[in-house]
């Protein structure tokens, strides 16, 4: 920014800086001016108590008032908007002008209206949007004219010192003026940089989601290419293993109907497998969607229940009404932890509760199954981020429902924990009142 016109050095920005603020500009100095004409013609009541020839004041003021009206009027034209600074400046001095003349035409100067020009200097630094060396050049002749009025008086102090007042004055209104340009220009690039930056994040963001929806239709298309080939084969091992029934119905089990059994269990394996990481990448869809609905946090829980074998042992308690969340979110986690459930054996336990606590809306489910330690938990639920998360130590099947159920409540701007029991676990799920309020 050049230090002394306080303008941009690059013409280019300068421009851009203009063409920002053409419009607000133009219609600030509208209003201003619009409210300076009468308050200036108001003037002519004090020019007639205080001036010896009061009538060629008064008619002087008025006719300028007249002609800085159509020159208003003028501006607001199409075709001479872009002149509204010079035109704006050009109303500022033919006002000045009628303090000039009363001036020149009075034979004493007991009046002090130099202080009309004071006010004038204030005006247009301050309450019109002129740039600096057009406020600048506005000054320099209200002073010059000023001198030039009273050429006939300047041996009087009194001239004088109003000529001191009005160039001390008029040096502070320069300045003041300087620093108001600067501050709108370094404003002007603050924002111009936070807009770039805004777009530059929406486009970040525009990326990130294509690249989402791209793993996803990836994922989709990956498993369409294997759950075929796995229902084929879980197919086939049906039809083995009938044959092979068939055959030795009266004989013992045999090498062929163990190996048939072998391949009908390995599918189901991954089956499950290639179901629990399909709706495991698909939440990273969910959570671009972000979709926020009432619904039934109670009947959730409930279906959660009837999803469950109907050998479990399932009891629910508490209510805490309707929610708002995202209602896939929470579905996802109950159907991922029936899942869990479903995959054990033997005579399983659960009772669940819910209930509000304070700002949270806290759900628990008790079972009766060989105890999680934390370090079990939490390898259950991290993240999958690295194709080491992949597997386990073992190279077996991913254990997903879990993990399943801790990224979908954290989707849903919740918690999702773990407190193993004496005999069994304690699963816990908290929903922040604060991102999901309870429907009115």
């Amino acid at each position: 920014m050049n230090r002394w016109t306080a303008r941009f050095e690059s013409p280019s920005v300068e421009a851009a800086f203009q063409s920002a603020k053409f419009h607000g500009d133009k219609g600030n100095n509208f209003r201003a001016l619009l409210l300076a004409v009468p308050i200036f013609a108001g003037y002519a009541l004090l020019d007639n108590s205080m001036l010896s020839d009061a009538d060629a004041a008064v008619k002087f003021r008025l006719l300028t008032c007249a002609i800085s009206a159509f020159i208003l009027a003028a501006f607001q034209h199409p075709n001479l908007e872009k002149y509204q600074e010079f035109f704006t400046c050009c109303i500022s001095l033919i006002m000045s002008g009628t303090i000039f003349f009363i001036l020149y035409t009075q034979g004493n100067i007991d009046h002090n209206y130099y202080v009309g020009l004071i006010q004038g200097g204030v005006f247009i630094c301050f309450l019109l949007r002129v740039g600096f060396v057009s406020a600048s050049t506005v000054l320099l002749i209200y002073l010059f004219g000023f001198v030039a009025s009273l050429s006939s008086h300047l041996s009087s102090d009194e001239v004088r010192a109003q000529i001191f007042i009005l160039f001390s004055m008029f040096l502070i209104c320069a300045f003041g003026n300087y620093l108001l340009q600067r501050y709108r220009r370094s404003d002007f690039i603050k924002s111009k940089t936070i807009e770039l930056q805004n777009t530059q994040l929406k486009s970040l963001l525009a990326d990130a989601e294509k690249d989402t929806q791209r793993k996803i239709a990836a994922l989709n298309t990956l498993v369409h290419f294997v759950k075929t080939p796995i229902h084929q084969i879980n197919g086939f091992s049906d039809v083995v293993l009938n044959s092979l029934e068939k055959l030795e119905q009266n004989a013992s089990e045999t090498p062929g109907i163990d190996g048939a059994k072998y391949i009908k269990d390995a599918t189901a394996n991954l089956t499950r497998s290639v179901n629990g990481l399909l709706a495991y990448h698909r939440l990273d869809e969910l959570e671009a969607r972000n979709e926020i609905e009432t619904y039934s946090l109670d009947l959730a829980v409930k279906d959660f229940g009837d999803r469950l074998h109907r050998e479990v042992d399932y009891s629910y308690e508490g209510a805490v009404g309707e929610i708002k969340a995202s209602q896939e979110a929470i579905s996802t986690a109950f159907l991922a932890l029936s899942d869990y459930y479903r995959d054990r054996g033997g005579k399983v336990i659960i009772s669940a509760s819910a209930k509000r606590e304070g700002s949270e809306i806290v759900i628990n489910i008790c079972d009766n199954l060989t105890t999680l330690s934390e370090e079990d938990f939490h390898s259950q639920t991290t993240p999958l981020i690295e194709i080491d998360s992949y597997l386990n130590t073992a190279g077996s099947e991913m254990p997903m429902a879990l993990r399943t159920v801790a990224r979908a409540v954290q989707i849903a701007s919740g918690e999702f924990s773990h407190q193993p029991l004496e005999a069994g676990n304690k699963f816990e799920i908290r929903l922040s009142l604060g991102a999901a309020e309870l429907a009115a």
